[in-house]
């Protein structure tokens, strides 16, 4: 009988996905959203421009723009597939942890790395690969709401994890901002 090539392989639960205890998803859950809306909103809001600046010069407003329309057109066509990718993973750890974990690893990383960038096209290029692994990390973590929360009390924990997304961009620049030493020491923050 053929199958639709659209849906996930069928539900496992001796190894798919096991619920945690709520006092142990809620915060961990908000903990990790507001990590990732950190790590994305201080880099567009501050850190870009000041490396941009420094690499590009006069061009750096151009190279801004380029930057942001290329991350933003990868995060459009890459969201999807992400989710896919997501969906149809089995693992011992279930179907959303690994990519929860790849995309804040891998996140954080790149964003270590950006600081040593030399050139405008190797800014670009690493904040595509942010861009692909953060949607990888939100993707996932999108999904793992409906997974691990009750339908009855779903309402309640997207509100708080939607609460510690706001909260990411507000406070993600203070460190930035408020860091000694110069381009790195920011980024490290």
């Amino acid at each position: 009988m053929p199958t639709d090539s659209l849906a996930p392989p069928p539900f496992d639960t001796a190894h798919d996905d096991v619920k945690s205890p709520l006092r142990h998803f809620v915060p961990a859950a908000m903990l990790s959203q507001f990590g990732v809306y950190v790590a994305l909103a201080a880099p567009i809001q501050l850190l870009l421009a000041l490396h941009l600046d420094a690499i590009a010069g006069d061009g750096a407003t151009t190279a801004f723009g380029i930057l942001v329309g290329a991350g933003g057109l990868i995060a459009i066509v890459f969201s999807p597939v992400a989710g896919r990718i997501s969906d149809r993973t089995r693992t011992r750890l279930g179907r959303r942890r690994p990519w929860i974990l790849t995309g804040t690893l891998l996140t954080a990383l790149a964003l270590a790395v950006m600081p040593a960038t030399t050139e405008v096209w190797q800014v670009v290029l690493l904040w595509c690969g942010v861009a692909v692994v953060t949607n990888l990390q939100v993707a996932a973590h999108s999904a793992v709401i409906a997974d691990q929360v009750d339908a009855g009390r779903t309402g309640g924990v997207s509100g708080l994890v939607g609460l510690a997304t706001a909260l990411g961009p507000l406070l993600g620049v203070t460190p930035a901002t408020t860091a000694p030493g110069g381009r790195a020491g920011q980024w490290w923050a």
